[in-house]
């Protein structure tokens, strides 16, 4: 009679351990091979997925990410951003001026950019709102513009913003006439609301940093969204809005590097960028925990609250499993473009001055400390090779930031200014 209580109790303690030790963890799938930044992930179902390199390739997954098959590779073009309505029908965008389409899963593309109402600059952010209906916003360094088909692509629609912005990066329609954009324009990151299908736009926040970008947007249910600012100054911002996107409040992020984001509920998520590994919160953003897992962090695709996959070095999966969490790789940059600034300290003139050895979009510019933008420097596409470009310092005498950001990342150089 003494053993059945006992028994009870240990079963008890057993079942608790294994409920523990079941939690969903972090897990690094491993390296794909790909020679660039994830940019984009893609999963129509928790097993059916795809992911797109800054490198030119394309990969896809059947079985949730425990293999993946190279379906495209071409050097030449910086993927971007991915999106499939199906297991057949989908899009991939370039940095490179170039859509492709695939009907057949990914084996085979097509270039379909002649079809378009004008030749994108780049494609960065994606959406299936349903079967027929696709968006497209871009591009990070400008201009902004925004393409829609209602009719997977048959025909399309151009809308250009670049009234309202000067750089999208990311869209999220909630239905063919309601929806976002968010990127940068003069005054700072900025997230776009439309009612009428993208023909009118109002503002509905603004970070008021000139240098600042809202860089991703995702709504975790009708009423709850989250947005991620990155910044050249010393914090990033996370964006709240618990009233369907309409309004947006900011909280300050350790980092200012802050580009992925997901959120499973309007109180647990993670950030993520290029510089860094996760930020965790459990709490809305009110505290953070560094998690020193897998980097480069640009896209998250939350399923529910036991199942997340997110792109960046590799692909990242939050699941239950048997397996211990693995650690994923430290922050080790992609490339070293060598970016200098000389004289440095200087007093009316410097020049900027870095190497890079792929075509890559680039935007360049002087930041103060808080990382508004003082000057810009150059904007727009560049050939490999190394450039210089000079600074006309009509500042005052203080401490300044020289960033640069390209495809490949961030960066950034210090300067006194005499």
């Amino acid at each position: 009679m003494t053993m059945k209580p006992l028994f009870i109790i240990e079963l008890i303690i057993c079942v608790a351990c294994c409920g523990l030790y079941a939690q969903p963890q972090w897990h690094d799938l491993g390296d794909l091979g790909n020679t660039g930044r994830l940019d984009d992930i893609c999963f129509i179902h928790p097993d059916t997925g795809w992911v797109a390199s800054a490198g030119g390739q394309i990969f896809r997954t059947q079985n949730g990410g425990d293999t993946w098959e190279l379906q495209y590779n071409n050097f030449l073009y910086s993927f971007r951003s991915i999106g499939f309505a199906d297991r057949q029908l989908g899009f991939a965008g370039t940095l490179e001026q170039t859509l492709l389409r695939t009907e057949n899963g990914g084996q085979d593309w097509e270039n379909i950019t002649n079809q378009l109402p004008f030749t994108p600059s780049g494609l960065c952010g994606m959406q299936w709102l349903n079967e027929h209906t696709f968006f497209a916003a871009g591009a990070w360094f400008g201009p902004a513009f925004l393409l829609k088909t209602h009719n997977c692509g048959a025909s399309w629609t151009g809308i250009d913003l670049s009234e309202q912005a000067t750089a999208l990066v990311d869209v999220h329609f909630v239905s063919q006439d309601t929806g976002f954009v968010c990127g940068r324009n003069a005054n700072g990151g900025v997230i776009l609301y439309t009612t009428d299908g993208g023909a009118a736009w109002q503002e509905v926040f603004n970070t008021g940093i000139s240098g600042d970008y809202v860089w991703k947007l995702q709504f975790i249910d009708r009423q709850h969204a989250v947005a991620s600012v990155q910044t050249f100054g010393p914090s990033g911002r996370l964006l709240i809005s618990n009233d369907a996107g309409l309004s947006w409040t900011a909280k300050a992020t350790p980092d200012g590097n802050v580009q992925g984001i997901g959120f499973v509920t309007p109180q647990k998520g993670w950030i993520g960028g290029y510089n860094t590994s996760f930020y965790a919160t459990e709490n809305a953003g009110d505290s953070w925990d560094f998690i020193p897992f897998g980097g480069w962090h640009n896209r998250f695709q939350v399923f529910d609250t036991t199942l997340v996959y997110a792109s960046g070095r590799n692909v990242y999966k939050y699941y239950d499993s048997a397996l211990p969490s693995s650690a994923g790789e430290t922050f080790v940059p992609l490339f070293n473009p060598q970016l200098s600034v000389y004289p440095n300290p200087a007093r009316s003139e410097a020049a900027v001055r870095f190497q890079i050895s792929k075509a890559t979009g680039a935007d360049i510019g002087l930041y103060d400390s808080k990382g508004a933008l003082i000057q810009a420097i150059f904007n727009g596409r560049l050939k490999p090779g190394v450039h210089q470009f000079p600074v006309h310092l009509n500042v005052k005498p203080g401490h300044y930031i020289v960033g640069m950001q390209l495809n490949e990342g961030l960066f950034s150089v210090p300067l006194i200014v005499h």
